[in-house]
């Protein structure tokens, strides 16, 4: 049916990640930002960690807000942890 596959005895919250990735439409990217985000990473910081410019990680921020409906990147991180993303 072209669906992933993922054995849960090797990534057992993958499946369901990708699903509410999928669900969401936010790229692997957004997620990576946005993950490093809630973990209390700045923005020059997340850059630094990912070899992004520190635009371009403000652009999939305000990427991942535009999906997940929030206006700022507390509210973001909250609704992605609602959505069993974080």
């Amino acid at each position: 049916r072209g669906e992933r596959v993922v054995d849960p005895r090797i990534l057992p919250d993958a499946g369901q990640r990708s699903d509410a990735l999928a669900r969401i439409g936010l790229t692997r990217r957004e997620y990576e930002v946005l993950r490093l985000a809630a973990q209390g990473q700045t923005n020059p910081e997340i850059a630094e960690s990912t070899g992004l410019a520190r635009n371009t990680v403000k652009t999939y921020l305000q990427s991942a807000l535009h999906k997940l409906g929030a206006r700022n990147r507390v509210e973001a991180i909250g609704k992605a942890s609602e959505a069993g993303l974080l």
